[in-house]
């Protein structure tokens, strides 16, 4: 069950790392999603694979991080997802990325976010949700500063304080993060 957590909370999450009708694919700003119906009958679409597309445009071979992010419209709650953990429910703090932070963001990533069907998608996302994708990185005039920060406070982990600056960059360039992908599920009448 994904808690709810404060608005303030929500909005930095969705404007910190991950700012993502029935569409086929939606893109901005390099990022993409695309949901691919994999198997059908004759009452339509049994199967679905939703993707994922980042690019890292002029942040290519810079230490950063991919983020892919779902803003839940019926229970007003934001979730992450991560190749390590799938999706999981956001709860203040530092957004979990993608695959954690890299020392050189590649060209372009594609992930596999969901594989269900369309009953599994709508139970996931309780009735409909809008789908985020970025990236950030540790800008070149805070290298210095993060590793001082690493060398005189052995305490910090070196993970918090590399997501907190890639969060920093993606609070100080919205752009990198957008709004990739809505779903709605069907009203089914009982």
């Amino acid at each position: 069950m994904i808690k709810s957590v404060p608005n303030k909370f929500i909005r930095s999450a969705l404007h910190v790392f991950m700012t993502s009708m029935l569409l086929v694919s939606g893109a901005f700003a390099g990022q993409s999603a695309k949901l691919v119906c994999t198997s059908w009958s004759d009452d339509g679409c049994l199967d679905y694979e939703l993707w994922v597309s980042i690019t890292a445009d002029e942040d290519v071979g810079k230490t950063g991080a991919f983020g892919i992010g779902v803003w839940l419209w019926n229970s007003n709650k934001f979730a992450y997802w991560s190749v390590k953990d799938g999706f999981k429910a956001y709860d203040g703090g530092l957004v979990q990325p993608v695959e954690g932070v890299v020392p050189s963001l590649p060209a372009k990533r594609d992930y596999l976010i969901f594989k269900g069907s369309p009953s599994a998608l709508c139970s996931l996302s309780q009735g409909g949700f809008d789908l985020y994708a970025g990236r950030g990185i540790i800008p070149a005039d805070k290298v210095t500063q993060m590793d001082y920060l690493l060398k005189h406070n052995a305490k910090l982990p070196v993970d918090h304080i590399r997501g907190a600056y890639i969060q920093m960059d993606v609070n100080n360039n919205p752009w990198k993060v957008a709004k990739i992908f809505s779903w709605q599920c069907p009203v089914v009448a009982g």
